[in-house]
């Protein structure tokens, strides 16, 4: 798992050095996401723990303007769980995920040109290697939402910490489709390029 996020890191770095020769003057950024998700204080029975490992790019949508704004983010990823087959027995069983999210992120400035907040709502394709039994494992959809803030700590540098909601199903394509939620707690590092 270390070597997965060292090797995402890289990448995100690689291409940060790669690209910061443009003059485009539409706002990028780049960053790289952990996050952690479990059922917290949902009432559910069963059990599906995740670590986010997510490649994250952001493109503003409309001009700069002073206080808010809306940018496409869209967000690689590859995620290691840990989840229960069988609601009454203990044993856990390890997984994986990967897939692609795309949304809109909705931001406000709070203090100019340091704190940000803001609403992310994303939805993509994944495929699971395995799930509880109320959902069937192999190609799914996550949908997330979001609230998060963004606290600048160099010129180019951003720290960003999110909490949010996070719900898999695959929308009926297969049975058995009760879906899976996760209330998930994310940090990282963005970078404007």
């Amino acid at each position: 798992m270390r070597t997965i996020a060292i090797s995402m890191l890289v990448l995100c770095l690689g291409i940060h050095t790669s690209l910061i020769a443009q003059t485009d003057t539409v706002k990028h950024g780049i960053g790289f996401i952990v996050g952690f998700g479990d059922q917290g204080i949902l009432d559910v029975r069963y059990k599906y723990d995740v670590v986010l490992f997510q490649l994250q790019y952001n493109r503003a949508l409309l001009p700069q303007e002073k206080t808010w704004g809306l940018d496409l983010v869209i967000q690689p990823q590859y995620n290691v769980t840990k989840f229960r087959k069988i609601d009454a027995l203990p044993v856990l069983t390890d997984g994986f995920e990967f897939g692609v999210n795309v949304g809109l992120a909705i931001h406000k400035s709070i203090i100019e040109n340091f704190l940000t907040m803001y609403l992310l709502a994303s939805v993509g394709p994944h495929y699971v290697s395995g799930t509880p039994d109320r959902q069937a494992a192999g190609f799914i959809f996550s949908d997330n939402v979001f609230v998060g803030l963004d606290v600048k700590v160099l010129e180019k540098y951003h720290l960003d910490v999110r909490y949010g909601f996070r719900h898999i199903s695959n929308a009926g394509l297969q049975q058995p489709n009760g879906g899976v939620n996760n209330l998930v707690i994310s940090a990282g590092i963005m970078i404007d390029i």
